[in-house]
């Protein structure tokens, strides 16, 4: 994702006037087409497509989103932008690491630039206080996506998982990632520890996508 952003920007001779956010999202959809063929193309089902944030993508330098926080966590208008600007932030390895065993591993000017890369794009009143708890948030939505990573392993040989490489994950640390992590016997004992303390969740989410805290600051600003 973000060599196809920096590809954009050097070869970028648009004249005045021009989407440069259109043009983004344009050689995404080439790049993945090209890695399609025509028959596979046509015969593909219409599903979500992938998060690449399409309203962030298009502000101008210098302009940015304002976020609201409720009990620690983004909501109101822009609250599904930064959402989903902090998950393009974590899946992508020039700036989140992978080969890490846990979030408390990654180096510190990794953070730094990560949180300089949500800094570029949303503001609050408060942002630097917020700090901790985006950070906080980035690392669930990091682990969750390892945890989905995870799942790819299932019911699968060795063979089978290191060829399976998952979409936007590099071969080499998808590699690291199965060999060093998720087939170690700590990774399986916690794996297992938390399969058991998620069987005893007793409040399900039946709201859809929006979360509770969403619908929640909803509610009260209502009355």
């Amino acid at each position: 994702m973000t060599e196809v952003y920096r590809d954009v920007q050097r070869s970028d001779t648009s004249p005045v006037g021009y989407d440069k956010g259109e043009k983004m999202i344009e050689v995404y959809r080439d790049v993945q087409r090209s890695d399609t063929s025509p028959c596979e193309y046509d015969r593909t089902n219409k599903v979500r497509g992938t998060n690449i944030c399409k309203n962030v993508l298009r502000l101008r330098p210098g302009e940015k989103f304002k976020v609201t926080f409720y009990q620690n966590r983004a909501v109101g208008p822009n609250h599904t932008s930064f959402t989903r600007h902090l998950g393009l932030i974590v899946r992508d390895r020039n700036m989140c690491p992978l080969r890490v065993h846990s979030w408390m591993d990654i180096e510190e000017h990794k953070i730094e630039h990560m949180w300089a890369a949500i800094t570029e794009k949303f503001h609050c009143d408060n942002m630097n206080d917020q700090r901790d708890n985006v950070l906080q948030h980035m690392r669930k939505l990091w682990n969750n996506w390892r945890g989905s990573l995870h799942k790819n392993m299932k019911s699968k040989s060795l063979h089978e998982i290191l060829k399976d490489v998952p979409i936007g994950v590099d071969k080499s640390d998808w590699e690291w990632l199965v060999k060093e992590h998720f087939l170690s016997d700590k990774f399986k004992r916690s794996s297992t520890r938390n399969t058991i303390n998620r069987s005893k969740l007793c409040m399900r989410h039946r709201m859809g996508s929006k979360p509770i805290r969403e619908i929640i600051y909803e509610l009260v600003n209502k009355s």
